[in-house]
């Protein structure tokens, strides 16, 4: 092994690690465009594979290599440096193909695109290099390239495998993002000790190299600090599990089985500064849309109708552009009324529901053609985690409902109702809230928090807080978690929870108290009724829409947009309280007695006389 770790310093110092390719004049090492002489591409190409032989001499012309070490990939420089080359000559080769049209060279560009996932998804990442891990617009770029090559490959193949590879890269770099948002709650101390450690290795191992140590006393050191530093990962894998699992990409298949139905689709974007694809997975078929728009048109566009929608006031015209606009380029294709959205970059905080599917002439906001009333909506942060959350967990029946509201009136008289028509119980304000919750949340099935958020972004617990760290690490499955409150800065509570609960909901914005006390009654008197809980909230805001009170201020989409549905649309087996049940019969049998009493009370009166001489049979 040492030696393995001296000959892989000798090639970063020596070899490439200053992109420097021998004998390859150094202006043709940059990528060259379409409209390059073919002489320019093949000095290119010959650049970057004199740079991965520098980097891996094992490395061959047809890119193919046996996995590397463990020791050439444990850092994250040597990582991001070899998926960087890959990239590149991936690029390299897809525009010399468009250049010349020859297959050879897509071929090779789709197998270049395969090492660059291969390498990416190979490497356990540490919490401290995830934060520099091949940048995440590089990262989103390389893969952008290698899905279009997996498009122009299927098309002249007519095989959709290829297709389905694409899906899988598109899904590998969500979860990498995911991975490095993860890394967020992961205190900064232990990210600094990981880092001491490792570099405290590399010191002694380059004095090592460079004798300027004494050699019989180096080694030990440098044993002891790997013994440091795996004690240090362990103990790292037991306090953030969820940080360090290993995460299978579910094939198209293992989805349609569970999730998808005939007349459902799964709508899966992919976004980078280079282009923008639409994944349509249906029960039978995959299509990928490379969509029209620029990244900065969207960019626009999404920022228009953001702005207006997070407050209840603003440029009315400027949102029906914009949200029209995006309609058209995000939703080009016909589909389903039941579509489960996996938004991507800056389109995970948007509501699409709110999109305008034509620019109407009338600026009512009680009578704009919304998204919202054509289709059902769900969102998911990526098919891997959805396919997670279809666990079946059973219904506790008796503790189904746990509520969880401070003093403010309408978040008192949200939770109770709710209570009213589920089993459980109510935490309100007190002293002791936090503890209560922490102990009782494992218990239930339906966790619903009104309460509101302090701006660090804690759930404020009567005189206590809970963290987002503290709410992850909580011990706990439900079917449903509603978080009904302020808006949570940068969607960090559906990603804290979406490996433990089935299916949330939630708001994108700081929400209007009242209207969020009437959508969420409306809401949970859907679920009774065995709607989905995507079904149960859209007809919530339909119906809130249509209501005569509901004045055209009042229908503005910040009033009622902002609950998204995440996660298991299953309807719910809500279990109505045996009080009910009493109340419907005690008010049966009033009614019973009431008709019972004007039918005596209009029957006419017959004499006693008549029916005593009434003779007796036989």
């Amino acid at each position: 092994m040492h030696r393995k770790c001296i000959h892989i310093i000798l090639g970063l110092l020596f070899g490439g690690i200053f992109l420097q390719a021998q004998d390859i004049t150094s202006e043709y090492t940059e990528m060259p465009d379409t409209s390059s002489t073919i002489e320019h591409f093949e000095w290119a190409l010959a650049a970057q594979q004199q740079k991965l032989r520098n980097f891996i001499p094992a490395f061959t012309d047809t890119s193919r290599y046996t996995n590397p070490s463990v020791e050439l990939l444990e850092t994250c420089y040597t990582q991001t440096f070899l998926q960087g080359i890959l990239a590149d000559k991936g690029e390299i080769l897809q525009k010399y193909y468009q250049k010349t049209g020859k297959t050879k060279f897509l071929k090779n560009a789709y197998e270049t695109f395969e090492l660059v996932n291969e390498v990416t998804s190979n490497i356990a990442v540490s919490p401290y290099e995830s934060t520099r891990l091949f940048e995440y617009f590089d990262m989103k770029n390389a893969y952008a390239n290698a899905i279009q090559t997996a498009i122009t490959i299927s098309k002249k193949t007519n095989n959709k495998n290829y297709l389905e590879q694409a899906f899988q890269w598109a899904e590998r770099s969500k979860l990498l993002f995911l991975k490095r948002f993860k890394n967020d709650f992961i205190p900064d101390s232990l990210k600094k000790q990981e880092w001491d450690l490792k570099a405290g290795i590399q010191d002694l191992e380059m004095g090592f190299f460079l004798d300027s140590l004494d050699k019989s006393t180096i080694q030990p050191r440098i044993n002891r600090l790997k013994g440091e530093l795996a004690a240090f990962n362990q103990r790292l894998k037991q306090d953030f599990p969820d940080y360090f699992k290993a995460i299978k990409i579910p094939s198209l298949n293992q989805i349609r089985n569970k999730i998808l139905k005939d007349e459902t689709v799964l709508l899966k974007y992919f976004v980078s500064e280079k282009a923008t694809f639409l994944f349509e997975i249906s029960k039978n078929d995959i299509q990928i849309h490379e969509l029209k728009s620029t990244y900065d048109e969207m960019l626009e566009w999404w920022r228009n109708v953001d702005e207006f929608i997070k407050k209840s006031d603003g440029n009315t015209e400027q949102y029906i552009a914009a949200a029209s606009n995006l309609y058209e380029h995000l939703l080009p294709i016909s589909t389903p009324k039941n579509c489960i959205i996996i938004p991507d970059f800056i389109l995970v905080t948007l509501p699409f529901e709110a999109l305008l599917t034509s620019k109407p002439t009338d600026t009512n906001f009680k009578t704009l053609p919304y998204l919202l009333r054509e289709k059902n909506i769900s969102y998911s942060y990526s098919a891997t985690q959805l396919l997670e959350q279809y666990k079946g967990l059973p219904v506790n029946i008796g503790k189904q409902f746990l509520g969880i509201t401070d003093n403010q009136p309408n978040n008192r008289d949200e939770v109770h109702y709710i209570n009213r028509k589920l089993k459980g119980e109510v935490l309100q304000d007190s002293t002791n809230l936090k503890a209560d919750f922490k102990k009782k949340v494992k218990n239930y099935d339906i966790i619903h928090l009104a309460v509101d958020i302090d701006t660090l972004g804690n759930l404020l617990m009567g005189k206590d807080v809970i963290t987002p760290l503290e709410l992850s690490q909580q011990d706990f499955d439900v079917s449903m978690f509603v978080m009904n409150s302020s808006s949570w800065a940068d969607f960090k509570l559906e990603q804290i929870l979406n490996s433990k609960t089935e299916s949330i909901i939630f708001p994108r914005w700081r929400t209007d108290r009242a209207t969020s006390k009437d959508i969420m009654q409306r809401f949970y008197a859907n679920l009774g009724e065995k709607m989905s809980k995507s079904a149960s909230l859209r007809q919530a805001k339909l119906d809130y829409l249509t209501e005569d009170y509901v004045n055209e201020k009042m229908a503005h989409p910040y009033y009622w947009a902002a609950w998204s549905p995440y996660g298991n649309m299953s309807p719910l087996n809500i279990q109505i309280k045996i009080e009910n049940f009493i109340g419907l019969v005690v008010g049966l049998i009033l009614i019973l007695l009431i008709i019972a009493y004007f039918l005596r009370k209009n029957s006419p009166n017959i004499p006693v006389s008549t029916i005593t001489n009434i003779p007796a049979r036989g």
